[in-house]
């Protein structure tokens, strides 16, 4: 009997986390897909209107035998790993990432328990492998752009341009926002573009959306919420730093790269910063409205670098990314490795080490062990091979138990006219060994006896020199010393003397 797979749920905090995983949910097989956790009703609200049923306010459920989790952020994982589920994260971003190991990005910490990483470029597939080589990645492009790129075209006209801003992130310079630099310009850009029968719109990052909302209406400039509307309405796109740079360009679109003061040139970071920032045209600030004036020509060179630069940044742009990222989630559940097929296995990157099953362990055998004096601590013995023994120069010393001495006499013949010698002769003395552990020579049980030897040469001196009256006057019995009565004895003498 097979036995069942278990469903998949989804965890989104935040609109644009949902955005990026909706297209990947959908794709999945529906008897696999479970619940759809989010955190308040402006995700559910999302949520819906990307068609997910199944949404749920809260955290997903906790048990080891539940179904895995799919997640596009850190505060998602984080808490998603306490359910004790595995966890399937997918890259919600273009697979920027920074100098460090920031929790956000790729390759960053606290990705331990992944079972899964869902990412767009060879990039962050190679930052995740270099911390985390036991979990595989699926590199499958960007599923969101499948969505964009399924969208009409806008109209010839009016020309449209749109300009964001990415939020006050502070991990590195970069991450920044450049809202400061060119705020001051917006309302000259607006009549800059208007007379040049260009309509200029806003949008930025949802953590900033708001604050950029305030700026884009004192320039007069109109608000739109949603990044799919900027995808259907605009010609060009502006932005500092957002995957929605590389979103658009994948529209096949001009963009314009706003490069922020706060912005290091002397680091490397990728893809944005800097090797993939030929994109479009850089715009410095006080250079808005010019930048996108010639951005609009959109010549060839510029067209022949963004396409490249999206190739690289999206390996996968043939509207697949979506079923590429489902069917590597499904494989995974049925234990089917994503790169080769094969059952209950997973393929690893290249490697010398020789696999061995780790229930199995190797054993050599080392032969007869023998007693030897250990010289460290007198008395005691420690077993070792001839060839561990001959190493520490103890071989051919005395082994076990010291060998006894033959009797003197024929022990076959008692009481007979002469004593038959059957001494052995003396072993020849063991060369003396230089820079190397010495044997100990006699063993505990040869310098017990020759104690005890001494000891009854003494007692036999000392019971000599004792009186006559002495009754233990036999050599090596120990002379015991009278005990003084004990005072019940002394009691009762006296009362009695006559006991």
């Amino acid at each position: 009997m097979t036995k069942p797979v278990p469903r998949i749920d989804l965890s989104a905090r935040e609109v644009h986390f949902l955005d990026h995983l909706a297209p990947v949910w959908r794709a999945l097989p529906a008897e696999l897909r479970g619940s759809v956790y989010v955190a308040d009703l402006e995700v559910a609200a999302r949520a819906r209107y990307h068609g997910l049923d199944r949404v749920v306010i809260g955290w997903p459920y906790r048990g080891t035998r539940l179904g895995p989790i799919l997640a596009a952020s850190y505060g998602d994982l984080r808490v998603c790993s306490r359910t004790r589920r595995p966890v399937i994260l997918f890259e919600h971003g273009a697979g920027q990432s920074y100098s460090d190991r920031h929790r956000s990005y790729a390759g960053g910490t606290g990705r331990d328990h992944v079972a899964l990483f869902i990412v767009p470029n060879a990039q962050a597939a190679d930052r995740n492998a270099r911390f985390y080589p036991n979990t595989p990645n699926a590199i499958v492009g960007c599923p969101k752009v499948d969505e964009l790129l399924a969208l009409e075209p806008p109209a010839a006209e009016p020309v449209v341009a749109a300009v964001s801003f990415h939020w006050r992130c502070d991990v590195v310079p970069e991450t920044g926002t450049a809202l400061d630099d060119f705020a001051p310009e917006l309302d000259r850009a607006r009549r800059t573009l208007a007379a040049a029968g260009v309509e200029l719109i806003g949008h930025g990052h949802p953590r900033i959306l708001a604050e950029a909302s305030a700026a884009y209406r004192a320039a007069g400039i109109a608000v739109v919420d949603t990044f799919a509307e900027v995808a259907a309405r605009a010609h060009l796109y502006a932005v500092d730093n957002s995957s929605t740079l590389f979103e658009f360009a994948a529209l096949d679109r001009p963009v314009v790269v706003l490069n922020a003061r706060a912005y290091r040139r002397n680091v490397q970071h990728g893809l944005r910063f800097w090797t993939e920032a030929d994109v479009g045209l850089n715009a410095e600030p006080g250079q808005l409205a010019d930048t996108i004036l010639a951005a609009l020509e959109d010549r060839p060179e510029v067209a022949r670098s963004r396409r490249a630069a999206v190739a690289r940044t999206y390996p996968c742009t043939d509207g697949t990314s979506a079923d590429r990222a489902a069917s590597a989630i499904v494989s995974m559940l049925t234990r089917t490795c994503i790169v080769c097929g094969a059952n209950h296995a997973s393929c690893g990157g290249p490697t010398d080490v020789v696999p061995v099953d780790q229930r199995i362990k190797e054993r050599t055998r080392m032969g007869n062990l023998k007693r030897y004096p250990n010289p460290d601590y007198p008395g005691s013995f420690i077993k070792l091979s001839d060839e561990t023994a001959r190493r520490l120069g103890l071989l051919g010393s005395d082994v076990a138990a010291p060998a006894r001495s033959a009797p003197t006499g024929d022990i076959t013949n008692p009481g007979g006219a002469g004593p038959v010698t059957s001494t052995t002769a003396a072993p020849a003395p063991e060369p003396a060994l230089a820079g190397v552990m010495r044997p100990s020579g006699v063993t505990h049980r040869a310098r017990k006896e020759e104690a005890m030897a001494d000891k009854v040469k003494r007692i036999g001196a000392n019971t000599a020199s004792a009186s006559d009256d002495d009754d233990d006057d036999e050599v090596g019995v120990k002379d015991k010393k009278r005990q003084p009565p004990s005072s019940r004895r002394r009691r009762v003498v006296k009362d009695n003397p006559q006991a």
